[in-house]
């Protein structure tokens, strides 16, 4: 069984190696900018910690959201962790922890045969029951953005609608993303 514990920056810089070796470089924030966004309370680490209390892996989570709305800003579990099961606990975890929350939208690579690992993660995420978003999806970053899928993972069996992912969307945007300097050019190619 899988528990999650809330960190503090000091565990941050062991979470951030790892991060910087298993997400491509343009999904990635600069440590500064993490740092920042920690300070703020509704940005949150949590490591998961198995029943030995090894730690598995970690997650990044926006909690601040008024529509008791999360979204997952990162999850991984640490390599040597991985294909044991860790990660659909994990998302356990966090619908156990955040049971007044409606669900947490997930940012996903688009689906690539050149890349299996994108198809293996969708899978993945629809096999815990994610649904696919029906929208143009930009993840914001300072060369141009990144074309990207976005889902919802429902805690309490809703799908938001089209409203209520823009302001979702933007919420995050303003919070997560306001210092990328083509913010305003990327809010105007979203489609939702």
């Amino acid at each position: 069984m899988i528990k999650l514990y809330q960190s503090d920056i000091e565990k941050f810089k062991e979470v951030y190696k790892d991060m910087s070796s298993q997400f491509p470089e343009n999904e990635m924030k600069t440590f500064k900018k993490f740092e920042q966004l920690l300070k703020t309370g509704s940005y949150k680490l949590f490591t998961a910690q198995n029943s030995s209390e090894t730690s598995v892996g970690y997650c990044l989570l926006y909690t601040g959201s008024k529509s008791k709305i999360l979204w997952l800003d990162y999850i991984a579990v640490f390599k040597e962790q991985q294909s044991k099961g860790y990660g659909k606990q994990i998302f356990n975890a966090i619908k156990e922890t955040f049971q007044e929350y409606t669900g947490i939208y997930l940012e996903v690579e688009k689906p690539d045969s050149s890349e299996p690992n994108t198809l293996r993660r969708i899978k993945f995420y629809e096999t815990l029951g994610a649904k696919r978003i029906q929208c143009k999806y930009i993840y914001p970053n300072d060369t141009g953005g990144l074309e990207m899928d976005l889902f919802f993972l429902p805690i309490k069996g809703l799908i938001p609608n089209s409203i209520q992912t823009k302001t979702a969307i933007l919420e995050i945007f303003n919070v997560l993303h306001k210092d990328v300097s083509n913010l305003n050019e990327i809010l105007t190619k979203l489609v939702i």
